[in-house]
Order: C-alpha cells, then sequence, then structure tokens
C-alpha cells in the first residue's frame, strides 16, 4: 500500500469512527441534521489534535467549511450543552469559542438514541 492509499485508509477510519459517534444524536429529532454536523466536526477536530482540550470553533469557520449559519450554529451547540455532551468558553480578542466534550459525553449519548 502506497502512502496515497494508507493517508485515504486512516481518513476513512477516523471519519467512520466521528460518523459512528454522532449516530445516537441522529436518531433523537431534537438534535436535528445541524447538531449531528456540529458534534461530528467537534469529534473531527478533536481526532486530529487529541492533546488539545478545548477545540476552537470560530462562528466564521463554521460558516465557511459546512455552511451552517451563525442561528443554526447557536441552537445546535446550545443543543449538546444542554444534554451535557459539551462545555463551552469564549476567549481572546477577539472573542473565540471553544468547545471540549464533558467527561461523561460518551454515556450519555445512547441513551439520546432511545428519547
Amino acid at each position: 500500500m502506497n502512502k496515497l492509499e494508507a493517508d485515504y485508509t486512516e481518513a476513512m477510519k477516523e471519519a467512520i469512527a466521528v460518523n459512528s459517534l454522532a449516530l445516537p444524536l441522529f436518531m433523537n429529532r431534537k438534535f436535528k441534521a445541524v447538531g449531528v454536523f456540529l458534534f461530528a466536526m467537534l469529534m473531527q477536530r478533536h481526532v486530529q489534535n487529541p492533546e488539545e482540550e478545548w477545540i476552537c470553533a470560530p462562528i466564521d469557520d463554521v460558516v465557511k467549511t459546512m455552511g451552517i449559519k451563525r442561528t443554526a450554529q447557536t441552537t445546535g451547540f446550545k443543543r449538546m450543552i444542554d444534554a451535557g455532551l459539551i462545555e463551552q468558553r469564549v476567549s481572546g480578542n477577539p472573542p473565540k469559542r471553544y468547545f471540549r466534550f464533558t467527561p461523561d459525553c460518551f454515556e450519555k449519548l445512547e441513551p439520546l438514541a432511545e428519547e
């Protein structure tokens, strides 16, 4: 297997792992597709930089990369915060949003699929 094939295989493994973790949110109607996409984006960024505890997700960056508008982002992240899946902080100048998964995030995912 050449380097390109190996890199592609690794990227596909990451994508499958991230999407399978987001599946319980997809099955829960209150999260809608936007919440699932935002959760998957945070997971992907976490997988790419596992040493970083907080994941930077500036509003404009999410609009450019995913096409999710500010209001939809706010709603999607708020639903995840309310469900106890993530925490948010704002810091820097200009201010940027940072998120991290709560310690029990993954234990809370399965019951969400049943709601």
